[in-house]
Parts: structure tokens; sequence; C-alpha cells
């Protein structure tokens, strides 16, 4: 079945999917060859003299103009290259303000791109090239299983969001409810199988002490930016569209309103079409027919959906508080995030899931 991706909700994430590709395919720095050879070991030796004349070279022989006038999906992978030298550099002690051209470089291409003018889940996962040119900030094996890991269950997530933003205005007596529940919970899984891997072949102590220290807060322009994390992935729509549009909590809210300012810009374009319907959750609760065998069927798959979503973020969590205990207290993790809000999302998760089975008889 291809329910989802013939619809025109998929169409969307099916196009974001193809930039951030075409991006990943994308050299402008001319970076591939010369400078990624270098990078992972000046990053993880701390050699900021180095990196910083390689930079110096770059601006000088593509020049700062023809940066800044690049087209958006250019525009992005630039984007990319230079925020994570400067992840690097920031994580070395650097200052990006005291680098010359390198913050209103950045900040003109947030203007292009429509973008965040940093590194984000998106730029280090979906949009980073694969093989040898891959962009990474050390020499270890751990860090290329990390990004290869999450990147082949993130490609999934746009099934899985189109599906759910199709179930919101479908009935719930629709003969297809219980198909398309289907098959978000088969692309799902690949988050899941995902997890597992980085759970079981990236320690926490190579994390915490030599991927951790990359993915620190950056200050560009005067403002504070997160770096490349988890909350920064779209479940945060998936939680919108079953629970989250009707939810007021203040962690909720907080959460959501910081995280989806790091999505791609198709994905933040769906948002208002998805907030002015209701939860699938407050659907279901409005529903006067649940007794009928077609509804029925339609809350197992949702069941399904939520259940798979659980057995995402419990070992999600066990990574996280694995990492947590070898670090200093009141640590958060690279989103900005302590502990709580994955306990939040996962103990909301459970219970919206405890709810929808309470209405199967």
């Amino acid at each position: 079945m291809n329910i989802i991706k013939e619809s025109s909700e998929y169409s969307v994430y099916k196009l974001s999917n193809l930039i951030d590709a075409t991006v990943a395919e994308l050299d402008p720095l001319g970076w591939d060859k010369g400078f990624m050879n270098e990078f992972p070991f000046l990053s993880q030796t701390g050699d900021t003299s180095k990196m910083l004349n390689l930079l110096d070279k770059t601006f000088s022989s593509v020049g700062y103009q023809n940066i800044i006038s690049m087209s958006a999906l250019p525009a992005m992978a630039v984007t990319r290259d230079l925020s994570m030298l400067a992840s690097s550099l920031n994580r070395w002690g650097v200052k990006i303000a005291s680098i010359p051209l390198l913050e209103p470089v950045l900040l003109k291409l947030g203007e292009v791109t429509r973008e965040l003018p940093v590194d984000t889940v998106y730029t280090y996962g979906p949009r980073n090239p694969k093989g040898e040119n891959q962009r990474r900030f050390t020499m270890y094996s751990e860090e290329r299983i990390f990004i290869d890991s999450f990147v082949s269950g993130m490609r999934h997530l746009p099934v899985c969001i189109a599906g759910l933003e199709i179930l919101q205005s479908l009935d719930l007596l629709d003969p297809e409810y219980a198909n398309i529940c289907e098959e978000v919970v088969n692309h799902f899984s690949e988050m899941v199988k995902n997890i597992v891997v980085v759970r079981k072949q990236i320690s926490p102590e190579v994390f915490t002490h030599s991927l951790r220290p990359f993915f620190e807060p950056k200050i560009i322009g005067g403002k504070k930016y997160f770096a490349p994390g988890g909350a920064q992935m779209p479940i945060c729509l998936m939680d919108l569209i079953l629970w989250g549009v009707d939810c007021n909590e203040i962690s909720y809210v907080r959460y959501w309103n910081e995280s989806t300012q790091y999505l791609p810009k198709a994905y933040r374009n769906r948002i208002g079409k998805i907030m002015v319907r209701p939860s699938i959750a407050l659907q279901v609760s409005r529903c006067s027919s649940l007794e009928n065998p077609i509804a029925q069927n339609s809350i197992k798959g949702l069941v399904s959906i939520l259940l798979g979503m659980e057995k995402f973020r419990q070992p999600h969590l066990k990574i996280a508080k694995e990492n947590m205990a070898i670090r200093p207290t009141n640590s958060v993790g690279s989103g900005g995030y302590d502990l709580e809000i994955l306990e939040y999302l996962l103990l909301k998760t459970k219970t919206e899931r405890l709810k929808l089975e309470d209405s199967v008889l």
C-alpha cells in the first residue's frame, strides 16, 4: 500500500526531502576533497589556527560577495559547512563574533534560506554528504555511525507526518483509516531500529566526552542558538497532530515554540494547516460511533502508532540518562533541554495511548 505517498500531503514533504538530498550533493565552497580531508583531524585536536587559516583561504578564493549572493540551495550547503566549522571553533573557545566575515555571512545566508543561521539536525544529517565527503567533527567511527543511523531513520518521518495529516482530516469510520495507520507504523519502525543501533554501538563515554562538546550553544548576531539535537527532529509534528494541537501545558508549549524554529521552511509552513484542526486525540473523544467495527480498527491503528513512538522514546530516554549520569550536575542536552522534557514526552505518549485503549471494546 502506498496511500500516503500518493497524497498531496506527502508531496510537500517529498519536495523537502529532495531539497535535502540535493543540498547534500552540493559543494559550493569546494571543501569536498581538500578541506574535509583535514577538518576532522583539526577539529578533534583543536587546531584552531589551521581551521581559521583554511576559512580565510575559503573567503579569499570563493569571495564574500559570491557567497552571500548564492541562491537558496547552495546557501543551505554553505550554511552546513560554515556552521559546522563555527561549532568546532566554538567548542575550542573561539568566539564566532571575533572571526572576520563569518558571523555576517551566516546571518545573510539565514535570510536567503529563510532558516536559522546555524547548524541543525538537518545540516548535520540529511543535508550532509555521504561517504568520504561526509562532514564530521571527529575521526571517531562512532560519529559516522551516529550520523548514518539518525539519517536512516529520519528519511521515513515525512511519510509518518503526511500520514497523520491525512488522518487528522479523516473520519474514524473511513475504511482507509486503519491502512494509513499501518503505513505510519511501518515507516516509524525505522526510527526505532536506528535508535537501538545508536544505543548499542555508541557508548556514553564516547558520546559525552568525544562528540557532545561540539554541540554547545552558539551566539550569532547577539542571539543564542542551540546545537543539533533530537528536539529538532520533526517527530514534534507527529505529537502536534496526535495530541499537541489542544495541549496548553506550559512545558509542552515552551518546548514546541523553541524546537519548531529549527525545522526546515517546508515543515514550518505546514504548522498553520495542522493547527486549524482538532488533534486526533480530541477527535476520538468526540466520536459518537466508537463501537462501530471500522472505528474500532481505526483506534487500534492509532494505538499502534503511539506504541511505536513509545518504543522510540524509551531507548532515547535511556541513552540520555546514561550520558547525563557521567556529566556534571544540571547538564542539558544539545537541544537545550534536560531529562524532564524527554520524560514528559514519553509519559504523554503513553497516557494518550492508554486513553485510546480504553475506547477499544
